[in-house]
């Protein structure tokens, strides 16, 4: 078994101090933008070191839903390279990707598939829902979903506009490949807060 990508972690800060001819990364005393430079540096690092797990990673097509036992967990890099991950992001037809917020889908819809939640006639509530797959994939399954969002003016405030992070109708979460649009404004509604 591959060890996880955070224990991998002092492996990218060495080649970071490499990189950058650094003998130790200590933020204190540094400016803010400095601070910031390093922290996007970094991020990068880990997201090369990602890119890299993936080009030898194996999924299969035709995956079918299983049941796991999940509990309770934070994000691992075992859980991306599952076969439930990888089931789950072919239903959203979303490539898999080491990334927490894939995980965070992903997580929920096994969840709900280990509680047999995913059949007709339930209903959810998204929280903060922006643009993602989640509103549109449930409804194909017939729940009715109410997807939370910002006021459209405080979300562009905060940058969340610009970044996808967020919506100003219903129609942009609808995915038409995960749902018929007329399922979709039967099932799906939107609340601003």
């Amino acid at each position: 078994m591959k060890k996880p990508i955070f224990t991998n972690l002092e492996k990218i800060i060495k080649a970071f101090k490499k990189f950058y001819k650094l003998s130790s990364i200590n933020l204190e005393g540094s400016s803010a933008n400095h601070q910031s430079e390093l922290r996007s540096n970094i991020k990068n690092l880990g997201y090369e070191y990602a890119r890299s797990l993936l080009r030898n990673l194996k999924i299969p097509d035709n995956l079918s839903p299983i049941k796991v036992g999940l509990e309770p967990k934070a994000c691992q890099q075992q859980d991306i390279e599952s076969a439930w991950f990888a089931y789950w992001c072919q239903q959203m037809k979303i490539p898999v990707v080491y990334h927490r917020k894939m995980w965070e889908f992903c997580y929920i819809l096994q969840v709900m598939h280990e509680y047999d939640l995913l059949k007709p006639k339930l209903r959810g509530l998204g929280f903060g829902c922006g643009e993602e797959p989640l509103p549109s994939l449930l409804a194909s399954y017939d729940i009715e979903i109410t997807a939370t969002e910002l006021d459209p003016q405080e979300s562009a405030s905060k940058g969340w506009v610009d970044t996808n992070q967020s919506m100003s109708s219903v129609e942009k979460i609808w995915l038409h490949e995960l749902c018929s649009q007329e399922l979709f404004k039967k099932k799906c509604q939107l609340e601003i807060c």
